[in-house]
């Protein structure tokens, strides 16, 4: 049944922004989330939306909105902290990223971006901790090269490719405001 699926109210949003029709993509939300308000993943695709657009406010609104839905969603905490981060709002995105994952103490996307953030800020030893951490999780070959990669980047002096790193992180390279490593690590082999 259409109003109950998230999967289908998702798809009809991603369309409409795809378009860029975002007034109709803000009207699927409301839709979607009147016969759905628990469904954090709708909260967040909406704030990231709102955060795209700039409305820093409306976004800030949604994401609240959706951790209350669900306080346990690491990506929520992710999109909600590299939007605080962007806006030089550090210690606002440390803090989300640290309420992340005292729910979800092994998310990967929250260790990696907490290290990203912490070696951007100049505390390579502290981000060099919290890479560490993902090491003993079972995600596998995703999660290994993403860190090696930031483990090099941390190694050349606290400056990582935003461009790479950055995207495997969920972050944009406006995330961020370090300059690229001199010699960037490079890509993992494929299989």
């Amino acid at each position: 049944e259409f109003p109950a699926s998230g999967k289908l109210w998702m798809k009809r949003f991603k369309l409409a922004r795809r378009r860029k029709l975002y007034g109709e993509a803000r009207e699927v939300m409301k839709c979607a989330l009147k016969h759905n308000p628990l469904n954090a993943m709708l909260w967040q695709a909406w704030a990231d939306l709102e955060r795209a657009l700039g409305r820093v406010e409306v976004a800030r609104n949604l994401y609240r909105k959706g951790l209350e839905a669900n306080p346990r969603l690491p990506s929520l905490y992710n999109s909600w902290g590299g939007m605080e981060r962007s806006l030089g709002r550090v210690d606002t995105a440390r803090s989300l990223l640290e309420q992340g994952l005292s729910h979800e103490p092994n998310s990967v996307r929250l260790l990696l971006s907490c290290g990203v953030l912490e070696d951007v800020d100049g505390n390579p030893e502290l981000a060099r901790q919290f890479l560490r951490r993902t090491r003993t999780d079972s995600q596998g070959d995703l999660q290994r090269g993403t860190f090696s990669g930031v483990e090099d980047a941390v190694a050349c002096g606290g400056q990582f490719d935003q461009g790479r790193i950055g995207q495997q992180l969920g972050h944009s390279p406006r995330d961020f405001s370090a300059d690229t490593c001199a010699s960037p690590p490079a890509p993992p082999a494929p299989r």
